[in-house]
């Protein structure tokens, strides 16, 4: 079992994400009054999605995602709970 497993859930979530984007972006143009500040809203959420979109990828690109997950238990576990 690797750390590739953490990308599942990382995966569902942007997908679903860009599916709200796509609905969202559909009923503001669709219903929205046309005017410019729709244009300016819809502009400014398209820029601020793809730039947390693209420093996610690129912050999880720096990871080795190969390397085994291991689950332990820690020491601090053990000083919390001494006798079980």
């Amino acid at each position: 079992m690797t750390l590739a497993l953490l990308l599942i859930p990382y995966a569902l979530v942007v997908l679903l994400f860009l599916l709200a984007s796509v609905v969202f972006i559909y009923h503001l143009l669709r219903f929205g009054v046309a005017n410019f500040s729709l244009a300016v809203i819809v502009l400014i959420y398209v820029i601020v999605s793809t730039t947390l979109l693209t420093t996610s990828f690129q912050s999880l690109s720096g990871v080795d995602w190969q390397q085994p997950l291991t689950l332990k238990t820690s020491q601090a576990t053990e000083s919390f709970f001494p006798h079980q």
